[in-house]
């Protein structure tokens, strides 16, 4: 229990002290397993010039369970609850609840991941919609825009590193860290 409260307070310190990623996060209430993060919306989108904030909850696995059932059932073993607060039009994300559909908020979920890169994964996710994994099954998808050339660059450089065996979420995250520059966002890859 201590020792993944340190992880969290760490996890917390690095992000605040991070000012690349210009992700903001903070306690609600002083409650550790409870934060409100912020980030601006990606350059090159709709989303541009935005301020995004997203409720985060960390399960603590409380209840009545053993305490390895406990361990396995709480955060870092299992994935944040995170919603927007933000109103956002998006086809991951409901438009009444702000659940955000995304596979590491799921079943991709890996302890190795933290609440910084879940957070670019959101920010990311901005960036490239996946309208054939719709939050809300009744959500009907824009035709198709006509993409831009930077745009149609950003999204092949994501499916490169994704033939490489990346996740495609990962591979955004770090692009966006790497400033899309492909050759810094593998080797970061690599060395995690």
């Amino acid at each position: 229990m201590a020792g993944r409260i340190r992880r969290i307070q760490k996890e917390i310190a690095d992000c605040q002290r991070d000012q690349s990623s210009l992700i903001d996060l903070k306690l609600v209430d002083d409650d550790i397993m409870h934060m409100k993060g912020r980030f601006p919306g990606p350059p090159g989108t709709p989303y541009e010039g935005g301020m995004f904030q997203v409720d985060i909850q960390l399960s603590d696995g409380t209840g009545n369970m053993g305490m390895f059932t406990a361990m396995a059932m709480s955060y870092p073993f299992q994935p944040p609850k995170v919603k927007f607060d933000t109103k956002v039009y998006h086809p991951n994300v409901s438009s009444q609840t702000g659940v955000i559909c995304l596979d590491i908020l799921k079943q991709a979920w890996s302890p190795v991941l933290t609440i910084s890169s879940t957070l670019l994964s959101v920010q990311s996710l901005l960036c490239t919609p996946e309208p054939n994994d719709p939050q809300s099954p009744t959500f009907v998808p824009a035709p198709e825009p006509v993409l831009s050339k930077e745009e149609l660059e950003k999204r092949r450089k994501v499916q490169d590193l994704v033939e490489m065996g990346f996740e495609a979420d990962r591979a955004r995250t770090f692009l966006i860290r790497a400033n899309w520059q492909t050759e810094a966002a593998l080797e970061d890859l690599l060395n995690q």
